[in-house]
């Protein structure tokens, strides 16, 4: 049965496995990390950088899928895990294989199974260390202790949410036999954890050669201390305010999910399962879920907004891992006695996940962030330069730029990262044709040292609002993409466009489809700012009529940017139609969110009609 567990759930992965990069977590950067054996967002992601690099020698499509295929591998291993760890707990099999689908297909864990991401290895080494502790428990065998030990180190290299698991691993140990702990049995087991931490190591002797990822520039101590203990995020404090904004609170959000994971049913199941668990004095499964879901959620900040739950939504699989151990026992009790005929339905409830998300993982696995990606460049000029917002645009057109080698003529820049000392200090060190004329980018300094230092090349931006440009540059409208220009271009630049030769989706991006969590809709915000600000041109000239279409190009694309909305309202009022004006600001107020000052004068005038 393990076994079959196994091969269906990596069968199913792989029938639906993400193609290429994704618009998801931080799936191009990891991609692009393992390719260039480079180093990603703090802390660096060494042990997944290392694996995805083994699996990029396999002959597959692309540099993407083979990658994307290590997040299956390790899902598939995870379930695989899960069973046997239920199934020594419980000692039923059908309970057990309960347990494992219930993790294997729900929405989160399946997604994190298609793409290249770090939080399906994070549940592996979770679930080996449970079985390992359940192993030694029953054997009494010091080398599971000596063996998960050093699996801890090396999980500690792949994420360090697996810390969470230390206070539950530490209590079972202890109560079960705590001669562990003593010097004669503690050195063997401390060295092999320290071993497994090595591999921290990589980070320094890595960024020594400079690669083309290479975050924080760790070869320095300040910088490999800033990679390791995560500095550029802040620290960690409980945030009861969750509790009182209940609704709108991560807390709650993660509820939602667990709920989204296992239905009611499920719930029933792990209830039942939590008290199979309590009466056999058995609480590693329960602590070790309450401290990777309900009080590792007090500890995140607060941000109400749908994409900051989309980044915290994938913390939320380790504890699911420990919520499936608890449907498969509480399934086994309920098999043996009020539900016992219900077992004979085994096969469908197999089937309930699978059938529940599967249309939802189908629009996963697509290739809409690299079309976007690829149009973005192919909206460039030869020999130009381009800066970006957002973490999806770059890491995606890092993935162009550095695995598949694309317009090696342009070099990409982040504008968030061009705020940091060690992003300029690691451009520098790639002899870049252009001219870096700062230590960094300020908070309140503008773009424009950075184009005049180099009159002979065109820059791009995509995302960056006018104010960061300068005073002496205006942007105007290529697509995705604006242009900085030092003389402010008339109408007939605009006539001059050049439409792209392929018949590509580059004029067509809108977003009914697209979840209101997505990381695409962020890429589609960028494309339409471009229209917004082209129209805005027309606008502060005087030319009134001509900004009409560019307003509405941009609503086209993203119905739910409300600047666009505002802008519109303001020129309908210019052009004497106060209905259409009155219109436009009733769904800016709707959908903003900001504290935008002008609220209160809009608010105003749309009372007044």
């Amino acid at each position: 049965m393990g076994i079959f567990v196994f091969l269906s759930s990596f069968i199913i992965y792989l029938s639906t496995l993400a193609p290429g990069i994704v618009a998801a977590g931080d799936n191009a950067e990891l991609i692009t990390s393992a390719w260039t054996l480079g180093i990603a967002h703090p802390p660096g992601y060494p042990l997944f950088s290392f694996l995805g690099r083994l699996l990029c020698f396999l002959p597959l499509s692309s540099v993407a899928a083979r990658v994307n295929l290590s997040s299956a591998l390790f899902g598939s291993l995870t379930v695989y895990l899960l069973y046997l760890s239920i199934k020594r707990l419980t000692g039923d099999k059908s309970a057990s294989a309960l347990g494992a689908f219930s993790l294997a297909f729900s929405f989160l864990f399946w997604k994190y199974s298609i793409l290249a991401e770090v939080f399906t290895l994070n549940t592996l080494f979770a679930s080996a260390l449970l079985y390992l502790l359940l192993l030694w428990k029953d054997s009494g065998k010091q080398v599971f202790i000596n063996l998960a030990s050093l699996l801890f180190g090396l999980g500690l290299a792949n994420h360090q949410t697996l810390l969470f698991l230390l206070p539950a691993a530490f209590a079972f140990i202890l109560f079960t036999n705590r001669q562990v702990f003593s010097v004669k049995n503690i050195l063997i087991p401390l060295a092999l954890f320290l071993f497994g931490l090595l591999f921290y190591l990589y980070l320094p002797l890595r960024a020594s050669a400079n690669p083309p990822l290479n975050w924080m520039d760790p070869q320095t101590l300040a910088g490999f201390k800033s990679a390791l203990f995560r500095n550029i995020y802040g620290g960690i404090s409980f945030n009861f305010r969750q509790l009182f904004i209940f609704k709108g609170s991560v807390f709650y959000d993660y509820l939602m999910n667990f709920l989204r994971a296992f239905h009611y049913g499920g719930i029933v199941f792990i209830a039942a399962g939590a008290y199979y668990l309590i009466k056999k004095r058995e609480g590693l499964v329960l602590a070790s879920l309450l401290l990777t879901g309900p009080i590792f959620m007090l500890l995140l900040s607060y941000d109400n907004n749908p994409v900051f739950f989309s980044v915290c939504s994938r913390f939320y699989l380790l504890s699911f891992l420990f919520g499936a151990v608890l449907l498969g026992c509480g399934a086994s009790l309920l098999f043996t006695g009020p539900l016992k005929k219900l077992k004979r339905a085994l096969p469908l409830l197999l089937a309930i996940p699978l059938l529940l998300n599967s249309g939802e993982i189908k629009k996963l696995s697509d290739n809409f962030l690299e079309d976007f990606c690829v149009d973005t460049l192919r909206c460039c000029a030869k020999n130009s330069a381009l800066i970006v917002t957002g973490d999806s645009t770059i890491m995606g057109l890092d993935y162009l730029s550095f695995v598949e080698k694309r317009r090696p003529d342009m070099p990409v820049f982040s504008m968030e990262k061009l705020s940091h000392k060690w992003y300029v200090d690691t451009l520098r060190k790639r002899t870049l044709p252009v001219s870096l004329p700062f230590e960094r980018i300020q908070v309140n300094q503008t773009l424009q040292e950075f184009f005049s230092a180099n009159p002979g090349r065109t820059f791009y931006c995509q995302g960056v609002q006018r104010e960061k440009t300068g005073p002496a540059y205006s942007l105007y409208n290529r697509l995705l993409v604006s242009e900085a220009r030092r003389t402010p271009p008339d109408s007939s630049v605009f006539g001059e466009i050049e439409i792209l030769r392929d018949s590509s989706a580059v004029l067509d991006y809108t977003t009914p489809s697209i979840r209101p969590a997505d990381f695409r809709e962020e890429l589609i915000i960028y494309a339409a700012r471009t229209q917004l600000d082209t129209g805005y041109f027309f606008y502060s000239n005087g030319r009134l009529k001509e900004a009409v279409p560019f307003y509405r190009t941009s609503l086209k694309m993203a119905p739910a940017f409300s600047d666009s909305y505002k802008h519109l309202g303001k020129l309908y009022f210019d052009l004497k139609d106060p209905a259409a004006s009155k219109e436009c600001f009733l769904k800016y107020l709707a959908l903003d969110t900001s504290n935008d000052p002008d609220k209160k004068i809009l608010q105003a005038f749309v009372n007044s009609r």
